[in-house]
């Protein structure tokens, strides 16, 4: 991401807030000026710029990731189950590991004794989003059930 629009909008800013602070003069009653209402506008300012080329620069790292996955994907053309793995979290690989364990099917109670709770709906609310299993309520618990898609690509 180009910063220099950024920075030039940030100083723009700084120069505006200047010119608006000491043509307004603000006077405490000991007859001095404040300058920290000045210094707290100047850091934010400064952080701004700072913070969001923090941030571009994980979300450009992640994408690097994601691409050079896509990009071994591509490549495995022989090897479609670990192509198809390496798209999911290791979370989501559990899940469908314990599937695959189990002839495709099993309870989502099942699963959580081995992961804790909160990751194993999770794991399923993001599988069912992705289309790669199928969930039936049972009772208190769901069924799980792997899709005949995935399965066929799987085996």
């Amino acid at each position: 991401m180009n910063m220099k629009p950024l920075l030039a909008l940030s100083i723009l800013g700084l120069i505006f807030i200047t010119v608006l602070y000491f043509d307004h003069d603000p006077v405490n009653p000991m007859g001095r000026r404040s300058i920290f209402p000045m210094l707290s506008l100047i850091i934010v300012i400064i952080a701004m710029p700072i913070m969001s080329w923090f941030t571009t620069k994980k979300i450009e790292e992640s994408m690097g990731e994601k691409i050079q996955a896509f990009t071994e994907l591509a490549g495995a053309k022989n090897e479609p189950k670990k192509a198809a793995l390496k798209l999911l979290s290791p979370t989501e690989k559990k899940v469908v590991e314990f599937l695959l364990a189990t002839d495709y099917v099993a309870l989502q109670s099942d699963i959580s004794r081995e992961m804790d709770k909160l990751r194993t709906h999770r794991a399923v609310k993001s599988l069912q989003a992705k289309g790669v299993i199928e969930v039936h309520p049972k009772g208190r618990t769901k069924f799980l059930k792997l899709k005949k898609e995935f399965r066929e690509l799987l085996s």
